[in-house]
């Protein structure tokens, strides 16, 4: 089992640790296939066998790695081999990469790209060198482009049916919210990723799996120091165990030091400072030896902020700076900047905090301009804090200040009294803090197990409907179809079953929305184009269309969705049946807020009010939006016609 896993394998892992550490990083299978080139004579089967080693670049040595992916690219241009040269390439600016040489290795991957296909037997070279343009950009803190690419690959991998470059693809995107702090989505990537692997086959698989063990530990941690809550902890060591487990076993050096480093976050929240450090300097040591720089200034991230965590502040300025100088030539880890000045604060040196923390806000004032206008509004909010955060550290500054004037004027026994005054309300304050705090987890708690708790009931009272009511409604209309109509009780027969398929038809849409958590306006447009479907054979004179302009697609919660459904459904049944229109049109739009019209080219506001006042479905209309809080106007077209338009009132 994944929690008895250390108990049983732990000095397994430190001697894997310790042999990596005391000379060149490597390992069994690389030692076979060092063999295997040697004793291979041909050239193409040499070829083969250097890029098997070459495949396990992530426990190389970076110059054993440029020495056989040169050797591999000379071979491949002798056999005139495009795939195997694009392939010796590939490694070739892996190694650059390790380096910290970004924006080239970024330049390498768009030329290949720019002359390879994902088809044929180049199919390799150009998912590999894809996957590296994603996470170049991401390294050089362009996530929202790098999310482009990844999904743009993961739209081919899925019309071609490979769910290895789909895996990978995922991890990509899962790492890229990362990066944009939305680790929510991460971790729900990783689980797609996860469940797609089921049951790996190959080396490649499981190094895919191993990344998605690591990406969702990861997310785990980060949600638990957002949030405090342990459950979230104790996930991030499920994940993060069962990375080792993987790693170890099928010997994946540098997915072992960084599963070990977040292993080693895991202890020292745990209070287990001593063997956290353990596993996140052993981590560092196998990234130094390697000579991976973008991993060792990572994992040197990751043990500036176990040495918050275990408020070790001189051990935590130390390896930040480190980090900091071994970095400078490449793009800036914020990480790095944000631990050191956190670690200042620990140490309460607020003079270098708030020298760090500006240099912190002007390296991410550069970082903002190269993202989306959405990503900008996200990492601004961050921004803003740490602006706040620095005129705090500026505030207690100046306070610092003058109290050392204060006390450096006043008398030992004047320090004392005021000293005990100091300690005695500090002692009650955090009193009152830790009883506050109880409260609110005591309270979250409880929302928890009411919103546990109305959710299961939302569940099953769709199942009751599906399982109950909605089989007798189906049933009424089989049997007046098996039963036949007799011409007399024809038009009661026929009213009777169209009652009863309509019965169906909402339960149907009832169900649908009472088994989502939340929905999103392209389910609802989805929803709304099953509906027009449905009745389209009813108008066959009038052509009805739906149209998206969805950019951001916004959650709606059940409740909602359900009345905007009902309401947009009620726009188009009043537009088909009174208008006269012979289009009509049904726009769904979102950027930042949503919005939906229903256009027809009918016979106007007027005269449509006039049709349907007598019925319930303007004030049912007028009801459900006022319920959810959005406005609903009627307006008119021109030359001629209606526009029914929904959207949100703030």
């Amino acid at each position: 089992m994944p929690g008895s896993f250390y108990g049983k394998n732990s000095v397994a892992i430190l001697f894997l640790f310790l042999f990596c550490t005391t000379g060149i990083a490597q390992t069994k299978r690389i030692d076979s296939l060092k063999i295997k080139i040697n004793g291979t004579s041909g050239n193409l089967q040499k070829l083969n066998a250097i890029l098997a080693l070459c495949f396990e670049q992530a426990s190389l040595n970076p110059d054993t790695l440029y020495k056989y992916a040169a050797d591999a690219k000379t071979i491949a241009v002798q056999l005139n081999d495009k795939a195997g040269s694009g392939m010796a390439s590939y490694y070739m600016a892996m190694l650059l990469l390790s380096k910290g040489s970004t924006e080239t290795v970024l330049k390498i991957a768009e030329t290949a790209l720019s002359d390879l296909q994902y088809a044929s037997n180049e199919k390799e070279a150009y998912i590999n060198f894809s996957l590296l343009k994603g996470r170049t950009l991401n390294n050089l803190n362009r996530p929202k482009e790098s999310l482009d690419i990844y999904y743009a690959l993961l739209a081919q991998a899925e019309k071609n049916e490979d769910v290895l470059t789909q895996i990978r693809s995922m991890n990509g995107i899962a790492a890229a919210y990362v990066a944009l702090g939305r680790d929510v989505e991460a971790k729900q990537w990783g689980f797609k990723a996860i469940a797609l692997v089921k049951e790996p086959t190959s080396l490649a698989a499981w190094e895919s799996y191993n990344i998605s063990l690591n990406n969702t530990g990861l997310t785990y941690i980060h949600l638990f120091e957002s949030t405090g809550n342990k459950n979230l902890l104790d996930s991030s060591d499920l994940y993060i165990t069962k990375a080792i487990e993987v790693s170890t076993s099928h010997e994946f050096l540098s997915a072992l030091a960084f599963s070990s480093g977040i292993k080693g976050t895991i202890l020292a929240y745990q209070n287990k400072s001593a063997e956290g450090e353990a596993y996140l300097i052993k981590g560092t040591q196998v990234y130094r030896q390697m000579g991976n720089m973008f991993y060792l200034i990572n994992s040197m991230s990751v043990l500036g902020n176990f040495y918050i965590i275990s408020k070790q502040p001189e051990k935590g300025i130390t390896i930040c700076k480190e980090g900091i100088e071994l970095n400078k030539n490449s793009p800036p880890n914020f990480y790095l900047y944000q631990n050191l000045a956190d670690n200042y604060k620990l140490k309460g040196d607020y003079i270098n905090a708030s020298a760090t923390l500006n240099e912190l806000i002007t390296l991410k004032d550069s970082m903002y301009k190269k993202n989306s206008a959405e990503e900008i509004s996200k990492l601004q909010a961050g921004y803003e804090v740490q602006k706040k955060e620095n005129t705090i550290i500026q505030q207690k500054l100046d306070i610092t200040r003058k109290n050392n004037l204060i006390f450096g004027s006043l008398a030992l026994l004047l320090i004392t009294i005021i000293g005990g005054y100091v300690i005695f309300k500090i002692r009650k304050k955090n009193q009152a803090i830790k009883l506050q705090q109880y409260q609110m987890e005591e309270k979250i708690k409880t929302l928890q197990a009411v919103s546990i708790a109305e959710e299961n009931e939302r569940k099953r009272i769709a199942a009751d409907l599906h399982d109950n009511l909605g089989a007798y409604a189906a049933a009424i209309a089989s049997n007046i179809d098996q039963a036949g109509i007799h011409r007399d009780n024809e038009p009661a027969l026929n009213e009777l079953k169209m009652n009863a398929h309509s019965i169906v038809s909402q339960l149907n849409d009832t169900i649908w929305v009472l088994k989502k958590d939340n929905l999103s306006l392209t389910a609802i447009s989805d929803r709304i184009k099953i509906f027009i479907q449905r009745i389209r054979a009813s108008y066959p004179q009038i052509n009805i269309d739906v149209i998206e302009h969805i950019n951001t697609d916004l959650l709606l919660p059940p409740a909602q969705a359900f009345n905007l459904y009902q309401v947009s459904k009620e726009a188009i049944s009043n537009a088909l049946k009174h208008s006269g229109a012979a289009n009509v049109r049904v726009y769904f739009e979102s950027e930042k807020k949503w919005k939906i019209s229903i256009s027809d080219d009918g016979t106007g506001i007027t005269a449509l009010h006039t049709k349907i006042s007598s019925g319930n479905g303007l004030i049912n209309m007028k009801s459900r939006s006022k319920e959810a809080g959005w406005s609903i106007e009627w307006q008119h077209n021109e030359p001629h016609g209606t526009n029914v338009v929904i959207k949100p009132e703030k």
